[in-house]
């Protein structure tokens, strides 16, 4: 009797339920609002990519630590993530004929013009110059102290050639503006670079690398 009681007492207990959503449709009396509390969230903002400004530059400029230094200057200038690679003329070039580059700082005139020519880059600027200069070992083994370029790479290859002791000469090897420099003053000195400068003998190394550790090959050499 006591489990039919209860039941019947929730069966009632649904139909009344039942029986007010059906009046609460039905009636033109609104029931009284319960009070609720809203709680708003402030939209998330998504912070806005800054656009990129891709640099391709020489390892001469970049080992000098300026890009270093002005890098948070100019990003927080013009709002852009400022992205830097370095390598030598010639591959800074081609990085930025490929379309990844949207400014080249380099330093080999020749090309920089050709690229221009060529359709691709514009706007070139001149904003600083450079000074190439012959250095080796203080005792000056191949005895070219005072020459002018053109007689000292004479000399280093005709005493490199000859098997001199002491004779070495390291280039950057890299295509790179110091590299374009160097095969100029072989040019000027009447010696065709390719046929009989490059891989003449064991006089000639080519380093292959940037100008920071060029110079320390040189140096590890005594060249």
């Amino acid at each position: 009797m006591k489990r039919f009681s209860a039941l019947s007492l929730g069966v009632l207990l649904v139909l009344l339920l039942v029986g007010g959503v059906f009046i609460s449709g039905c009636t033109t009396t609104q029931p009284t609002p319960t009070p609720t509390t809203v709680v708003t969230t402030p939209p998330t903002t998504v912070a806005a990519e800054k656009p990129k400004l891709l640099i391709a530059t020489t390892t001469s400029l970049y080992d000098t630590g300026l890009l270093d230094y002005l890098e948070p200057k100019f990003e927080s200038m013009y709002n852009v993530d400022l992205q830097i690679t370095s390598q030598g003329t010639g591959k800074a070039i081609e990085i930025a004929k490929n379309g990844d580059a949207d400014v080249l700082l380099v330093h080999s005139p020749a090309q920089e013009l050709k690229f221009v020519e060529d359709g691709y880059g514009i706007n070139r600027r001149s904003f600083a110059s450079n000074y190439f200069l012959i250095i080796g070992p203080a005792d000056d083994p191949a005895g070219i102290r005072g020459m002018t370029p053109e007689d000292a790479f004479t000399t280093l290859l005709i005493k490199g050639s000859n098997n001199t002791a002491g004779v070495v000469f390291v280039s950057r090897g890299d295509a790179s503006g110091t590299h374009t420099a160097e095969k100029g003053i072989w040019s000027k000195a009447k010696f065709n670079y390719t046929t009989g400068v490059q891989k003449s003998g064991a006089w000639y190394v080519e380093a292959g690398k940037g100008m920071g550790e060029t110079l320390q090959l040189a140096s590890e050499k005594k060249a």
